[in-house]
């Protein structure tokens, strides 16, 4: 697939078109699929297991401990809560597109 603006950015419905063309498939069906896959892997994430698309990369959910951050306008520090944050790690076949598309 071939992108003519030079900025690019692609939303989720911008994805489902994609996918319908690609495989002829009805927009409806490719828009049920998208959402499958990205219920699947929140509920994945959610359960604290990682996601791994081959040749793609790894999301992976990581545990943050709760500190002492501080507002960088007044300096005021206030706790910021433990949280859960997802990581993503890409592949190193996505990596090699990526650096392959962005030299030419």
């Amino acid at each position: 697939m071939e992108y003519k603006n030079s900025r690019f950015e692609k939303n989720k419905d911008g994805i489902v078109k994609d996918v319908s063309r690609a495989t002829g498939l009805k927009l409806s069906v490719s828009q049920d699929a998208i959402n499958v896959m990205l219920k699947v892997m929140k509920e994945a994430l959610a359960n604290g297991e990682d996601v791994i698309v081959k040749g793609f990369g790894r999301f992976k959910p990581k545990k943050k401990a709760e500190r002492v951050g501080r507002n960088p306008k007044t300096g005021e520090e206030h706790v910021i809560s433990a949280r859960t944050v997802v990581q993503f790690s890409a592949s190193d076949h996505l990596k090699g597109q990526v650096n392959h598309a962005t030299a030419e």
